[in-house]
């Protein structure tokens, strides 16, 4: 009986527990997050939605990036700068987090799904892979 309350316990508190950091499970085991919970400063705020970094026309409505498509993107180093386009509107966004997942799993996942929605695309999931022990 105890066993079994100890299993449905740690299940219940995967389910209810604190969030993974960047899909780096509480074990330590990589897994996938999904780039809306992608997280900064060692998860003390999401990164998700984006926040524009350009500025609206003069006299233009201020979009909202999740309404929008992506259209392109560009690599800063550690950063991705997301062009989106909302109701012809093309702006740009930026997308900076802690690792992992790393720039180079988030670009590609971002590559794959250029013309897809930005509320869709904070569904998707990157994996996390593990990097090779570069010290020895």
């Amino acid at each position: 009986m105890n066993s079994l309350i100890s299993v449905m316990t740690a299940a219940w508190q995967r389910l209810v527990g604190p969030p993974e950091r960047n899909g780096v499970s509480h074990d330590g085991e990589p897994g996938k997050v999904k780039i809306r919970a992608l997280t900064w400063q060692s998860g003390a705020a999401t990164v998700w939605p984006v926040e524009w970094v350009d500025w609206a026309d003069p006299g233009g409505d201020s979009d909202v990036p999740e309404s929008g498509v992506l259209e392109g993107l560009t690599r800063l180093g550690n950063r991705l700068l997301l062009r989106i386009n909302v109701n012809g509107n093309r702006r740009t966004a930026g997308l900076e987090w802690d690792a992992p997942p790393s720039v180079d799993d988030v670009e590609a996942v971002l590559q794959a799904n250029l013309g897809s929605q930005i509320r869709v695309i904070g569904q998707l999931d990157v994996p996390i892979r593990a990097r090779p022990d570069r010290s020895a």
